[in-house]
């Protein structure tokens, strides 16, 4: 059976994608995108309002499905149990990232690509992305909270952005330089380096809370 062509909003997502991984968000124009595209320049501010709006949509379509699947698989964990272990808790949050990789491989390729140059810039990745990481940021450290209640609500912000920052390296691995290339880890796929991950971040959030002190001197 035949698939029908994807429609113009979906197509200039599909290759402004593609190029945004490629080339990098500020060296693809929109000319580029609709060139390659074969649509009408005006196309991209009457779909996407602007190439940063472009830009939102091509990261939206596929972050709300992780998201969307992250916040299913904790509204199941706490159905069966008002607070959920920890272990559950992180599974719950970064599976779905490997489980998108295997249902979408060529999409999401190009998506890792893109999320390593957007996390380049902080500010702007933050910028594009808060409105879709906010609400489960909010649910995923409260149920961590009540999982792990020796820990402050601070302290718990700041071991959920290591866990963050450990899944970054994942999606966007930056290898080391020529001197240090022995300390590299041989290539794994998506699945084992997140289970890697699931470990590593597991036992830092259950690790005792830090005391309010500064680190002591050798």
């Amino acid at each position: 059976m035949q698939t029908s062509p994807p429609d113009t909003k979906t197509l200039i997502m599909d290759v402004a994608e593609k190029l945004f991984a490629e080339k990098g968000i500020d060296a693809t124009s929109t000319r580029a995108i609709v060139s390659e595209a074969g649509v009408n320049l005006a196309a991209i501010n009457y779909h996407f309002g602007s190439k940063e709006g472009l830009l939102k949509a091509v990261i939206f379509r596929i972050v709300n499905k992780i998201n969307d699947e992250r916040l299913s698989q904790l509204d199941s964990l706490e159905r069966n149990n008002q607070s959920p272990a920890i272990n559950a808790i992180i599974i719950a949050f970064l599976s779905p990232f490997a489980k998108i990789t295997q249902e979408q491989p060529n999409r999401c390729k190009y998506i890792i690509r893109l999320m390593g140059k957007l996390a380049s810039d902080p500010e702007r990745f933050w910028r594009i992305t808060k409105e879709i990481f906010t609400e489960v940021v909010m649910r995923f450290s409260a149920a961590i909270k009540r999982a792990l209640p020796h820990l402050s609500e601070n302290e718990v912000m700041w071991r959920f952005k290591f866990m963050l920052g450990a899944m970054i390296m994942v999606v966007a691995p930056r290898p080391l330089p020529d001197k240090l290339a022995k300390l590299e880890p041989a290539p794994d796929d998506i699945n084992q380096a997140i289970a890697y991950v699931i470990q590593f971040v597991s036992a830092g959030f259950q690790a005792p809370a830090v005391q309010d002190k500064p680190i002591p001197k050798n």
